[in-house]
């Protein structure tokens, strides 16, 4: 008991947003003028995790960023978030 089935249950959960996430994204940074080298890919929450509890599953609410770009993001994700969904927003378009 003690909860795990609940917390394993959202685990998968995430694990499925971030993949989708990826998949939309082609396995690529989104970041403009990224220089693309950088391995290690981690989804980002527009919103963020913490305050936007309900959008934390939301593909909409979720892009691509290698971990450098990902990290040019932290404490200023109100400043990117325009940016970021105009970008989406134009790949629900094509």
């Amino acid at each position: 008991k003690g909860g795990i089935g609940r917390w394993r249950k959202r685990d998968i959960d995430y694990k499925l947003w971030r993949d989708t996430v990826f998949q939309r994204d082609k396995y690529l940074c989104q970041m403009p003028n990224c220089d693309k080298v950088e391995r290690y890919l981690e989804a980002h929450h527009i919103k963020t995790y913490n305050k936007y509890p309900n959008l934390r599953l939301e593909v909409l609410n979720g892009i691509t960023l290698c971990k450098k770009c990902h990290g040019k993001t932290f404490k200023k994700e109100e400043q990117f978030e325009a940016l970021f969904n105009e970008m989406i927003r134009l790949k629900n378009l094509i």
